[in-house]
Parts: C-alpha cells; structure tokens; sequence
C-alpha cells in the first residue's frame, strides 16, 4: 500500500485524482491524516466532486478520536442543520486550542446567530463568556477576534468599559489588515471618537489601507 507521504506529495502537485486514489484506501484503514485529507477533498472538490456529507462523513472519525482541524471542521459543516451538535465539537475544538472555534462560540454567546430557543436560552447574550472566549482566539493570533475585543471594550459589553483597549485591540486587528479595525479606526480619527484626538493624517493612513484590502 502507498503511504499517506506519497498521497500528500500528489495532493500538493496538484494531482488530486492520484491522491485520492492513495489515500482513500488509508483513510478506510483508520489513517487519521488521510481521513481528514479526504474530508478536505470532498469539502473543495479537488479530486472528487464536491459532498459536504461525504466530507462530514471523513472528519467525524477523526474527530472522535481528538483531532482539533477535524473537530473544528465539523462542526462548521454541520452548524447549519444541527446546530446543537456543531456547537458540542465546537467546544471540544476550542478546548483543543483552535482559536476559529474559540471566536466562534464567542458569537454564539453573544448572540450573533439564529438559533433554536433551547439552545439560545442555554447560551445567547452571556457577554462576559463571549468575553473569555474572544480572549483566547486572540491568545490564538485571530485578528478577528482582536476585532470584537474592540467592539466589547468600546460598548462595556461583558467588561469594563475602556476607550483605550478598544483601541489597542483594533489595532491589532488594523495591523494584521482586518479591514472593519481599519475602518473603525479611519473614522475614529477623523471624527475623535473613542477617546482619540482628530488626526487627518492617522485617519488617511487607515483609510487607505481599508480601501486597499476592498
């Protein structure tokens, strides 16, 4: 049998038929890296057509046996149809240390999504878990939750309310060229909002760094 070495060389050369081939037979032996590359395979298309239930299919093994990515995808296949169940391996995710899963949850908890009633009552507008959870996907390098950081200390939802963090972290989102930081910056610097005094200059340098990333 080839081995997933040689599968994972014909995926990155773009042979994605010659890939599959290799490391279909793996996955069905238990391979956990082939499982969670023929989950991918059947989540882009490449080399296979496109089945979002075949790729759920091949990350669930995985998943149950800890892998975090295989979790963590997962649960995102699965939040439109079950959302109770994708938010379980969202946890677990997170638990693992991925920090989309991380910022995920911390939208759920603050209510970002539509959600049956059992599961909102459990979880919606809990700002100072989604809080929490924001912190560590920032722990994790996700601009995106340095964004809603930015967001929570500016309106004091789930923490004391600081102009001066709120700036801080949509910086760190700004500097990492998240486009909505750099925005929220650009008017807060024309306008002097968030404690900032008007700056026409700072203003322009994150405007057009915001324009450029349209």
């Amino acid at each position: 049998m080839s081995t997933f070495e040689q599968g994972d060389a014909a995926y990155a050369a773009g042979d994605y038929d010659t890939a599959f081939k290799i490391l279909m037979p793996l996955a069905q032996n238990g391979d956990i890296r082939a499982q969670i590359s023929i989950a991918g395979m059947h989540f882009t298309g490449h080399g296979v057509q496109q089945d979002l239930a075949q790729a759920a299919r091949w990350y669930r093994p995985a998943a149950e046996k800890g892998h975090p990515l295989a979790q963590n995808n997962l649960a995102g296949i699965l939040f439109s149809s079950n959302p109770e169940e994708a938010i379980q391996w969202f946890f677990s995710a997170a638990e693992n240390g991925i920090p989309f899963a991380q910022s995920f949850l911390g939208d759920i908890f603050t209510g970002a999504y539509e959600l049956p009633s059992n599961i909102r009552e459990k979880l919606n507008n809990n700002f100072e878990e989604a809080f929490k959870r924001y912190r560590k996907a920032g722990e994790g390098g996700f601009y995106y939750a340095y964004h809603r950081l930015g967001e929570m200390y500016a309106n004091g939802e789930g923490v004391e309310k600081s102009e001066v963090e709120a700036v801080r972290w949509y910086e760190k989102a700004a500097e990492q060229d998240y486009e909505s930081s750099q925005k929220v910056l650009a008017q807060a610097y024309q306008q002097g909002l968030l404690g900032l005094t008007p700056d026409p200059e700072r203003a322009k340098y994150w405007l057009d760094k915001a324009q450029a990333n349209d």
